[in-house]
């Protein structure tokens, strides 16, 4: 039993190493990124199929972003799951740091997905790690066994949360990368603006330094713009 906890400790530590390196990097787009990851995660985790989850913004529902399938090696989006078809779970990844549902079909937070989606998908075990970000919860990773119920090790468990860790990075850059993409269409759109208007613009910083100088400026004070910039 030691040998074998230690063997998975090893698979763990060596399969988080890349992913990191490349989170640290943080130049690959999103999508490619998250699959990335799940597939890593489902090799490492033995299970046929892990995906990530998100909570719309009321909490009534979360929307599947990817998921992976070991077998087909094929990822899949789109599923819908509403709250009210489950309210334990969804109390449960608001509450609870890991959700490990030994067995799926009998634990009181995930059994009212039996029939749903449980059986028609032959799953017997998950483990699911709600992703928190600023306190609160942004989704859900979640990996599930398919075949009969599952004990999770605690080495499992830890190993989860280390890969929820990363997808919240991952979706922070991607949120900081889009609010650098927002502001830079938002400031090319501002500087069209100056530069067209009818009138002289001129902008200045706190101590009087000139920073911004427009066409009309030009044409009003005889000054080209890389005359004036950097002038008090």
């Amino acid at each position: 039993t030691l040998a074998t906890s230690e063997h998975r400790l090893a698979a763990q530590s060596n399969a988080l190493t890349a992913p990191t390196e490349r989170s640290a990097e943080g130049t690959e787009r999103f999508d490619d990124r998250l699959n990335e990851i799940l597939r890593m995660a489902a090799d490492t985790l033995q299970v046929e199929r892990l995906s990530l989850w998100r909570l719309n913004d009321t909490h009534e529902d979360i929307r599947c972003v990817s998921l992976f399938s070991r077998t087909s090696g094929r990822y899949d989006s789109g599923a819908r799951i509403e709250r009210e078809s489950c309210p334990p779970y969804f109390d449960a990844l608001e509450t609870e740091r890991v959700i490990a549902a030994d067995d799926a079909q009998r634990d009181r937070r995930t059994r009212c997905f039996t029939e749903s989606y449980l059986i028609p998908n032959g799953i017997g075990a998950m483990l699911d790690v709600p992703l928190r970000q600023n306190r609160g919860t942004l989704g859900v990773l979640c990996a599930e066994h398919v075949g009969p119920a599952r004990t999770w090790a605690l080495d499992e468990q830890n190993f989860a949360l280390s890969v929820a860790n990363l997808i919240a990075v991952a979706v922070t850059d991607e949120e900081l990368r889009n609010a650098l993409a927002r502001l830079e269409e938002s400031e090319a759109r501002a500087n069209i603006i100056v530069d067209t208007a009818h009138d002289a613009f001129i902008g200045m910083d706190a101590s009087s330094t000139i920073v911004a100088w427009n066409a009309q400026a030009e044409k009003t004070f005889g000054w080209t713009r890389e005359e004036a910039i950097g002038r008090n």
